[in-house]
């Protein structure tokens, strides 16, 4: 991504510079034109003169609509390149942040005392399994996107979610609580308790574990992770 701007930041200088040049050299050459009446008769007596004018005119337009057609295939190209970078850290099926999105927060949070506060939760859609086996892929990925598309709609409010693959959604607060947790969780129940009054046949049920690390004083972010992972994982045993 830096280099992309640092790339950017030169063509941008480097076409300005050349477009600076052709409009001085060209103020020059109608000022002389204007102010030195010498030039001028020279200029319009001389049939060379006046050939060399015109292909000198001829090079100075080219070199204008090149510079305008290299920035319309620059735009272009930064266009196409920032939706490639964009599809990079989004989920191809719910369209919310995914694994590499997940890991560069995770980097965020790299020191000590940025994660003295943090909350992390992890959910599962506990029916996923069972909807793709007795409706079919397609009703599972279903409830993967809405799933998603109510995750992103509440997250907002609270910090990061995003997919952390398969059937694993993260959420992270930077300054998370047992009550911001616990609202998060009651605004999704109740979005879920409206949903599945309209998806009878294909409802969505969920189980999360969360962390605080006002009460795990973990000194890695990682074993914030390891720590709900554990939780949700290990809800059998």
């Amino acid at each position: 991504m830096k280099n992309h701007l640092i790339q950017s930041h030169h063509f941008k200088i480097t076409k300005i510079v050349q477009a600076g040049i052709i409009i001085a050299t060209l103020v020059i050459f109608i000022f002389l034109l204007l102010l030195n009446s010498d030039f001028r008769m020279s200029l319009f007596q001389s049939p060379l003169a006046i050939l060399s004018t015109m292909l000198l005119w001829s090079f100075f337009l080219a070199n204008v609509i090149f510079i305008i057609l290299d920035f319309r295939v620059f735009y272009k190209t930064l266009q196409v390149s920032d939706e490639i970078q964009h599809a990079a850290y989004l989920d191809d099926l719910t369209g919310m942040p995914n694994r590499f999105s997940c890991d560069l927060v995770f980097q965020m949070y790299a020191e000590p005392e940025k994660i003295q506060h943090v909350g992390c939760a992890l959910i599962e859609i506990d029916n996923l399994i069972t909807t793709n086996e007795q409706l079919g892929r397609e009703a599972g990925n279903q409830i993967l996107i809405d799933f998603s598309n109510i995750l992103e709609e509440i997250g907002s409010d609270y910090g990061f979610v995003g997919r952390n693959g398969g059937n694993e959604f993260l959420l992270v607060v930077e300054n998370g609580n047992k009550q911001s947790m616990e609202n998060f969780f009651n605004e999704v129940h109740t979005r879920l308790k409206r949903y599945n009054a309209l998806e009878l046949n294909n409802p969505i049920k969920i189980y999360y574990k969360y962390v605080l690390n006002d009460e795990l004083h973990a000194n890695r972010f990682s074993d914030i992770i390891t720590e709900v992972y554990k939780l949700v994982h290990n809800r059998n045993e």
